[in-house]
């Protein structure tokens, strides 16, 4: 194990749609942090941020419409591990939200994680008022493209080196 993760070459190869690139992840499907857990079970936070995505995917007007169809079951929740992505705190990913997508061109394999939003009010910590509705929107539209287009004219992005360099400067790279 040590010798495979010595030996990978993780690249930054694109950014778009969760739901471009990640097989299953369609209408009324959302990943989240951690183990498998049932609606009722999941923390206040990751209820929280589960009804932002899907008042951000559309699927409901807002939150209370949002809850009721997670707590009827009419959205199917699913680890991100399940689906080779990550995500940070409540870790919720949904078909529109843009993610990075790393290939280890040593094996082939690839693993998805969306853009963090910044700080302050964000859905990976519950947030899901208007504010952050309006910056994951920012993000897909404007963001996610123009960072799209970076990778691309570079031929993607080598992230051994500026993981080397994170680990220098004290970043543990959780």
């Amino acid at each position: 194990a040590l010798k495979r993760l010595l030996a990978a070459v993780p690249v930054l190869t694109d950014v778009c749609p969760a739901g471009d690139v990640i097989a299953g992840l369609g209408e009324r499907v959302m990943l989240h942090a951690g183990p498998p857990i049932e609606w009722q079970r999941m923390c206040g936070p990751l209820q929280s941020a589960v009804i932002g995505a899907a008042v951000f995917e559309g699927w409901a007007a807002g939150p209370e419409e949002a809850a009721n169809m997670a707590a009827d079951g009419a959205i199917a929740l699913h680890p991100n591990h399940d689906f080779g992505a990550v995500g940070p705190m409540t870790g919720i990913t949904s078909a529109s939200m843009p993610v990075f997508v790393v290939e280890n061109r040593a094996y082939g394999n690839r693993a998805f994680c969306t853009i963090n939003e910044g700080i302050g009010k964000v859905l990976r910590f519950g947030a899901n008022d208007s504010e952050v509705i309006e910056r994951l929107r920012w993000i897909s539209v404007t963001l996610a493209p123009a960072l799209r287009m970076a990778v691309e004219h570079a031929g993607g992005v080598p992230l051994g080196p500026l993981m080397s360099r994170a680990l220098t400067m004290g970043d543990e790279m959780h």
